[in-house]
């Protein structure tokens, strides 16, 4: 549906949930702002969970006492929300009554801080499940990790690629804070950096710390306001490797670091689900993505890979099979934080991503089940998108010698800004075929910040009217890398 400024639908209903953040100015566009409103300095700001009728706004404003929002087409008045001092001073919006297949641009002030200039974003929300209608999304992971942190002078430059690629939306792959890296002054690269808050991160507030850090750079805020995002998280949003059984530091066994991990999570991104981050999005008749829980749910890493070990649990298996089977979307895409068949983790104490390798340390068995219910459906195009490696790469996979026919893909994106660090290993189980790998020989070979903008990434699917597919690896700078198109 076209765009029309002058266009008005029913008055958006606004339900308010408030919660906390801290945030980067990132001004898209101006016109006066509403009597009485004022915008700060810092801001942070992006519309979430968008869906044929709905979408959830989340923003910070600094000190202000309240954000107000004009949505067009929409609403025949500004939408107020009051800002919650006891949740980081954050706010959100749930919007509805939206039509679809629509673009919306909004523009918000904040109240009760010095600074007229207002902020602005766009967001589209997806056609209806029938419509046959061409889609863009990119996915990024893996920021601010290794002390590969926020240059002094050019932020998170490669979020200005993601902003060029013109998604339709977003999908925030986990690893967008690294709440057990610190961020120095200066960087793994050589490079001034802005220098982040305490880490590794032991309390919400040191949690949320870090995501203010995230939010604040420019960059990232121009790339978020300019579409729609579905966030996930990883380990790095917690501790390395984590789990519910692995997520203290050795001086404090007793301390579980999830749920105040998970609490500024949920504080700094809108989920449509509440605390259950695992979910499904349809966009139109060719595209069902499904988004992934990697962490919430797993069995240690260390334990044996028998019939019962699990990295998703039970509920969210049954939910992950059951949505897969009731899909009649041309592509399904599974959202994954963890790889398939690249080695994660370690012999020693155990394997972090799918793949068992070297030993029986994995969770083989269990994708093992996932892909033999893939294998049964009537359509079984299916493309794998994770990150968490710290390289790029695409892979093909005929996981089953009794069905040729039934090929699946995977590709894997990342580092948008991080450590760099090639594993050429693949685990054979489920006869992978690598096509491409975006990274250098070694990660030794990744001296300066040049070096490494050669290699950051991030990666774009789009689907045309027709059901046709391309994937794409994407360099920092929007330059494709790597393109696999992929027929219906």
């Amino acid at each position: 549906m076209t765009y029309h400024p002058t266009r008005r639908f029913p008055l958006l209903v606004v339900v308010l949930t408030l919660l906390g953040g801290h945030g980067c100015a990132a001004t898209l566009g101006a016109r006066d702002p509403a009597p009485g409103a004022e915008a700060p300095l810092p801001m942070a700001y992006l519309v979430g969970e968008v869906t044929p009728r709905s979408a959830t706004l989340w923003a910070r404003c600094g000190d202000a006492e309240e954000i107000i929002v004009d949505i067009a087409p929409g609403s025949d008045g500004a939408l107020h929300a009051p800002v919650d001092i006891g949740r980081d001073r954050t706010a959100r919006l749930a919007l509805t009554a939206l039509e679809p297949d629509t673009r919306y641009r909004y523009t918000i002030w904040c109240r009760g801080v010095t600074t007229r200039a207002p902020a602005v974003g766009t967001f589209k929300t997806p056609p209806l499940a029938e419509e046959r209608k061409p889609v863009r999304f990119a996915w990024v992971g893996d920021v601010g990790g290794q002390n590969a942190c926020r240059d002094r002078d050019r932020g998170y430059l490669p979020f200005q690629g993601v902003w060029s690629a013109l998604p339709d939306f977003l999908i925030a792959l986990g690893d967008m804070i690294y709440a057990d890296d610190p961020c120095l002054a200066r960087g793994r690269y050589g490079n001034d950096q802005i220098a982040g808050p305490t880490a590794p991160a032991h309390s919400l507030e040191e949690f949320r710390a870090l995501w203010r850090y995230a939010r604040a750079d420019p960059f990232s805020q121009r790339a978020f306001a300019a579409t729609s995002t579905y966030a996930i998280w990883d380990d790095h949003e917690i501790t390395n490797d984590a789990g519910p059984k692995h997520d203290s530091v050795p001086w404090k066994p007793w301390q579980h670091l999830m749920p105040a991990a998970r609490e500024a999570f949920l504080d700094y991104n809108p989920i449509a689900t509440g605390d259950r981050l695992y979910r499904n999005v349809r966009w139109g008749k060719h595209l069902e993505v499904f988004i992934l829980d990697t962490r919430s749910y797993r069995d240690a890493n260390g334990a044996r890979d028998d019939d019962d070990k699990t990295m998703l649990g039970a509920e969210q298996k049954a939910w992950l099979l059951e949505a897969l089977e009731a899909s009649n979307a041309t592509w399904k895409v599974i959202v994954s934080s963890v790889p398939i068949s690249i080695p994660t983790g370690s012999p020693e104490i155990g394997r972090d991503g799918w793949a068992n390798f070297d030993g029986n340390l994995g969770f083989e068995n269990e994708l093992t089940e996932i892909l033999r219910a893939i294998q049964r459906l009537t359509k079984r195009q299916v493309v794998w998108i994770t990150t968490d490696v710290h390289f790029g790469a695409a892979i093909r996979y005929v996981p089953f010698a009794d069905d040729s026919d039934f090929v699946f893909h995977e590709i894997i994106t990342g580092p948008l800004n991080s450590g760099i660090f090639p594993i050429h290993d693949l685990d054979p189980t489920f006869n992978p075929q690598r096509l491409y790998m975006h990274a250098p020989a070694r990660a030794e070979d990744v001296v300066t910040y040049a070096d490494a903008l050669r290699w950051y990434n991030f990666g774009t699917i789009e689907i045309d009217e027709a059901g046709s597919l391309v994937a794409r690896i994407v360099e920092a700078s929007g330059k494709p890398a790597f393109e696999l198109p992929l027929r219906p």
